[in-house]
């Protein structure tokens, strides 16, 4: 099939922006590259010579001269976010000479990654961070945005070697998948500060429905969870290192002092001073 060449002349590097089912071009490619958000609908995507399924939430990676075309599935609509930067953004801002190799050699096959993946689940958000920026431009918005794009790839980069290590769950079902993503990504992220509600929405479910799933696939409550891995941290921390409780306290996520001594008690036996003391 017969490629169209379409030249870009970027006026902001990295620059994003929305396109809808009627704007997608024919097979073609770009002197520039792209990642590709689906926000709705889904499809084939005819990257090369190949076929490859498409659907909403899914993040799809073309490096320059990437020949692709989108064949949206009827009557649904597709609208898309679309990233655009140049070679010259990488050259100037990625100081990290693995990372651009890497973008670069991605297999065909790993160009088409779901959003709801352990590892991704944060991509959608700073899309919309993103959005916000372009749309108001305050001070500072380009490294900004330049900022949030590295972070994007970096996670692309983090997701693609480290997929062959993720543990693979007995799930019934595609919803049930979005709550075990959900679930790693609680085990990678304990230390920050995770709310039922942002977990929910992750996992694109009500908080009754993520909560019903949730505790049949952990057998505890959300909270609960949580807690029993934060704790488990922080018995390393205080087992292998020499930190001050308050700052493994800290460092695995809990916000007050006096909260961390009664989960620690109540899920060891023991206070956390006497554990460190008797290891």
């Amino acid at each position: 099939m017969k490629s169209v060449f379409i030249e870009k002349k970027l006026k902001y590097d990295p620059y994003i922006f929305q396109a809808k089912q009627k704007n997608l071009p024919e097979y073609h490619y770009h002197n520039i590259n792209q990642i590709l958000f689906i926000l709705k609908g889904k499809g084939k995507l005819q990257l090369h010579n190949e076929y490859y399924p498409i659907k909403s939430f899914d993040l799809i990676i073309l490096n320059k001269g990437d020949r692709h075309k989108f064949y949206p599935e009827l009557p649904e609509k597709m609208i898309l976010y679309i990233i655009e930067y140049s070679d010259t953004f990488l050259n100037t801002h990625c100081q990290n000479k693995n990372l651009k190799q890497f973008m670069k050699s991605i297999n065909n096959s790993d160009k088409i990654i779901s959003t709801n993946n352990a590892g991704l689940l944060t991509i959608p958000m700073i899309i919309k961070n993103m959005l916000f920026e372009i749309q108001h431009r305050d001070t500072a918005y380009d490294s900004i945005l330049s900022i949030k794009l590295l972070e994007i790839l970096t996670l692309i980069q983090r997701y693609i070697l480290n997929n062959g290590n993720l543990k693979k769950a007995p799930l019934k079902n595609a919803t049930e998948e979005r709550v075990w993503q959900v679930i790693k990504y609680i085990e990678n992220h304990y230390y920050e500060k995770l709310t039922l509600s942002e977990s929910a929405k992750m996992a694109a479910l009500s908080q009754r429905q993520f909560i019903r799933i949730f505790q049949n696939l952990t057998g505890v409550n959300f909270k609960n969870y949580i807690n029993s891995i934060r704790i488990e941290k922080a018995k390393l921390l205080l087992k292998t290192t020499d930190k001050e409780i308050i700052s493994v306290c800290f460092e695995v996520g809990f916000d007050d002092l006096s909260y961390f001594y009664k989960v620690f008690k109540r899920n060891t036996n023991i206070t956390p001073k006497a554990f460190k003391k008797d290891t």
